[in-house]
């Protein structure tokens, strides 16, 4: 088994059709036997939409992370170029740290536009992880008050990688996106 380091890498896939941008969303399955706890209580996981990709193993960069993940759970056809210069944008990676009293876990956020032709693979009906792929206009991704949620903490990253200037400028429709997010999800951004 590949050893663990607390670490994450996830990638914000965007599509652009017919002037639609789109992004790529993952329904994860809910773990069995996995409650978390907060504030005291405990709560069963449920399902939940999120980014592809997941955790970093042991002599790995984040994009083979990406790549490996993304192809394992979803048959993602990614590749390195994807996140070479005119692909990547600003090749800036946001991290969020949290402390949970054992030790420090660091998500790494990327995003990427890719062909308008680009496609989801199949996933197999006995995958352990993903139940489904699906592409969302920012105003239909679902809010953490959803039957399958977006995690507020995923909804924060996205909103921060539309922020950042040179997003801006390589998705022209990226602060109309913004104002669509903030707006819906303004209660769980803030």
């Amino acid at each position: 088994m590949a050893e663990k380091h607390g670490k994450t890498a996830k990638v914000a896939i965007m599509r652009r059709r017919d002037g639609v941008v789109k992004i790529l969303l993952l329904e994860h399955k809910a773990r069995e036997n996995t409650a978390r706890q907060k504030n005291g209580r405990v709560y069963k996981e449920k399902p939940r939409w999120g980014f592809p990709g997941g955790q970093v193993e042991a002599g790995e960069t984040l994009i083979q992370a990406i790549i490996r993940e993304s192809e394992q759970e979803a048959g993602l056809n990614l590749t390195k170029e994807m996140f070479s210069k005119g692909w990547v944008i600003n090749g800036q990676i946001l991290k969020s740290q949290r402390d949970d009293g054992s030790e420090t876990h660091q998500d790494n956020y990327f995003m990427i536009e890719v062909a308008s032709t680009f496609e989801i693979g199949e996933i197999s009906p006995d995958n352990e992880e993903i139940i489904r792929g699906e592409w969302f206009e920012p105003r239909d991704i679902p809010t953490p008050d959803d039957e399958v949620p977006f995690t507020r903490k995923q909804l924060r990253g996205l909103a921060d990688l539309f922020r950042l200037e040179s997003v801006q400028y390589f998705v022209e429709e990226s602060r109309e996106i913004l104002r669509t997010i903030e707006k819906r999800f303004y209660k769980f951004l803030y």
